[in-house]
């Protein structure tokens, strides 16, 4: 008798549970962080993506980076993009203050199409210690070709 009770009790508190997580799973739900194919990451450094026109935050833009050194980009906007427009992340890798390699979410989950809200890039060993890294993350009118929206974080490791 007991155990039916404790389960009742637990398939109703599921049941609200249940309720709750539609009710409140809406697409404008914030996405986790530092997102990848295969897991999440260490958010490195951070920086709002801005309208070129108007300084309007419309998402950010992060350096990723996981335990083993892997570093990659990731670009969340806090909206789904609109049908004229598509976003990018971009990983800038540089030794010694050079850049040496650039990926983006081309090497990733793809490009960020009308209706999503993130894309990541593909990774990029940084195990020396001579690397920095810079994320990009951007919005391009899909009519005109021009950027839009961009925000960089500082290069570092």
């Amino acid at each position: 008798m007991v155990v039916k009770k404790i389960l009742a009790a637990a398939a109703g508190a599921l049941a609200v549970t249940a309720g709750l997580v539609v009710a409140g799973g809406s697409a404008s739900a914030a996405a986790p962080d530092c997102q990848t194919a295969t897991g999440y990451g260490v958010v490195v450094a951070s920086a709002p993506v801005k309208g070129l026109s108007d300084g309007t935050e419309i998402g950010k833009s992060q350096l990723c980076r996981d335990a083993a050194y892997h570093y990659w980009a990731f670009v969340r906007f806090y909206s789904p993009l609109n049908a004229s427009s598509w976003g990018q992340a971009s990983l800038y890798r540089f030794r010694n203050g050079v850049q040496v390699s650039t990926i983006d979410c081309g090497s990733g989950n793809g490009l960020v199409n009308p209706g999503q809200t993130r894309c990541w890039t593909g990774t990029l060993d940084g195990l020396s210690g001579g690397y920095t890294f810079q994320a990009v993350g951007e919005v391009t009118s899909s009519h005109t070709g021009n950027v839009y929206a961009q925000g960089w974080t500082p290069i570092t490791r």
